[in-house]
């Protein structure tokens, strides 16, 4: 049967991804509509961040309005973590986990959820491989083989992932995140998040009559 391929490229450290999360679900839960994740390391090698003053204030000020907007909430665990100040924000380890779990059993979005719960709810230093190690065994994967298949994927592999998702963004004229692409065949369509924020009714007709109008 034909389908859709939605192109969702995010970043793990994206408040408005995690805003968008309950958006991606239900794309992600609906028939004849595929779900491919593209990692865009936002934060990463000289653009990792480690929180200051002015960061801290950056991210206290966007997600105020990111959860105005989309209705996610930010754990008080997460405002604790803000005030730390040897926190460091690398991309890198948790898209590796993504891309791993993803590999394994079809659990790189189950794997983002739990990325962006541990760290937008629970305050937990997801850069941290002791932490996504945690995390992988919370959503049912093995330790031991996601400990030698993260391995096997981290450096080098995590970022020919993200070169290609910078390719793919680049390609529809986009530079930031969320961004959400449809595909049927060769055609590309840029989908606009914005307007179905706290709208999942209206978001589920949207994706239904996209596939009525792609497939019929």
């Amino acid at each position: 049967m034909s389908s859709i391929t939605l192109h969702y490229i995010f970043d793990p450290f994206c408040g408005w991804c995690y805003g968008a999360s309950p958006l991606i679900e239900i794309a992600a839960s609906q028939p004849n509509i595929k779900l491919q994740l593209h990692g865009g390391g936002m934060l990463t090698g000289y653009n990792q961040v480690k929180i200051d003053d002015q960061w801290r204030q950056f991210l206290l000020d966007t997600d105020k309005q990111i959860a105005s907007i989309t209705g996610q909430t930010f754990g008080d665990n997460y405002h604790q973590l803000l005030q730390q100040n040897d926190v460091i924000l690398d991309s890198l380890p948790p898209i590796t986990a993504i891309i791993t779990a993803d590999e394994l059993a079809n659990k790189g979005l189950t794997m983002l959820k739990a990325i962006q719960t541990a760290h937008y709810i629970d305050g937990c230093r997801v850069s941290d491989e002791d932490t996504l190690l945690q995390l992988a065994q919370q959503i049912g994967l093995d330790k031991q083989l996601f400990q030698q298949t993260f391995s096997m994927n981290k450096d080098e592999p995590t970022n020919k992932h993200i070169r290609s998702s910078r390719t793919l963004l680049h390609q529809v004229a986009r530079s930031g995140f969320p961004t959400l692409i449809a595909q049927h065949n060769e055609n590309l369509m840029v989908i606009n998040l914005d307007k179905y924020f706290s709208q999942p009714q209206l978001w589920q007709k949207y994706l239904q009559n996209l596939s009525t109008a792609y497939l019929s």
